[in-house]
């Protein structure tokens, strides 16, 4: 079998598919491991901790703050 110029380009764009498909995944898993340590960060904590976005909407909210009455 010969792999033609067509051939080859093809291969190409398949391979850089997968490898952006590869390191996409990557980044995905990396980005769910620092969501779930920070939110056992926040779990933990033993005071309440309140995170809200710029117009003061609330995000989230621990158990802690919960617990004591803070929202």
């Amino acid at each position: 079998m010969c792999f033609t110029p067509a051939r080859i380009a093809v291969l190409n764009v398949l391979a850089s598919a997968a490898a952006i498909s590869l390191e996409n995944s990557r980044l995905y898993r990396e980005l769910q491991e620092t969501r779930s340590e920070d939110q056992a960060a926040v779990d933990a904590n033993i005071v309440g901790v309140l995170i809200s976005n710029v117009e003061g909407q609330i995000i989230e909210a621990n158990d802690r703050l919960s617990r004591d009455g803070g929202i």
